[in-house]
Order: C-alpha cells, then structure tokens, then sequence
C-alpha cells in the first residue's frame, strides 16, 4: 500500500470450498477485498514450491516488499467471522 500507515492484512484460503471466491478471500483494515483471478485457485496448496510471506517472488532472489510485518499467522483452520473480528481488533489497538 501506497501510504505510511499500519494495515491489517488477512487472506483466508478454504480448499474445500468451491470457486475462486470462496477458496480466496483478501481483507484489507477488516473490509473484504474484490479480487480479480487468473486460473483456478487450487484445492491444495504444493508444498514441494515452498510458501513467500510478507513479498511477491519476482525472481530466483528478489522479494518485492519495503516494509516490516508485525504479526503473523497461520491457524487451520480459518477464523469464524467473530474470530477474525476479535483479532483484527487486537492487532490494530496494539499496532495501530
């Protein structure tokens, strides 16, 4: 994001689900975000690729990301929509 300020970011992936939009979902500052897809978001994830947090692998050794990352997790499975609410508002009192 463009800006100086602090963000909650949360994406929340279900393979179980069916179509792009209910396997992916983005939240920005708790507000779902309208993605656009290329493909088919898969129903499990590779682990033989490995997993990027906190950058976009462009190449072999760049991580286009100028930033820091404060919190991070990963749970399975998702947070129930109280949940998500719950810990975003955790993480913007204590960083925000």
């Amino acid at each position: 994001l463009p800006d100086s300020n602090f963000h909650s970011i949360r994406l929340d992936y279900n393979g179980a689900l069916t179509g792009n939009d209910q396997r992916l979902k983005v939240y920005l500052d708790g507000v779902q975000q309208t993605l656009a897809f290329t493909g088919t978001v898969p129903a499990t994830l590779d682990s033989a690729n490995g997993f990027n947090f906190g950058g976009l692998w462009t190449s072999h050794d760049v991580f286009d990301f100028d930033g820091y990352v404060f919190e991070a997790m990963i749970r399975s499975p998702v947070f129930t929509p109280t949940e998500a609410t719950d810990v975003e508002a955790y993480i913007l009192a204590k960083w925000g």
